[in-house]
């Protein structure tokens, strides 16, 4: 049984840093997510049609 307080597997951690650092990258945030330096207004009800995710 594991405490509360363990850490994660190693591989788990792995791969967080891995992609954290991939996504706040240049090539990341331009080329794999949408960037729009000012993103404009918030609609928090718009439907989601399948686009990739805002980098901002």
């Amino acid at each position: 049984m594991e405490s509360e307080d363990a850490l994660p597997h190693y591989f788990t951690m792995m791969k967080q840093l891995t992609l954290f650092g991939f996504f706040t990258s240049e090539v990341g945030a331009t080329e794999v997510l949408r960037y729009e330096a000012v993103p404009g207004r918030y609609d928090g009800c718009a439907p989601y049609n399948g686009e990739p995710a805002w980098a901002t």
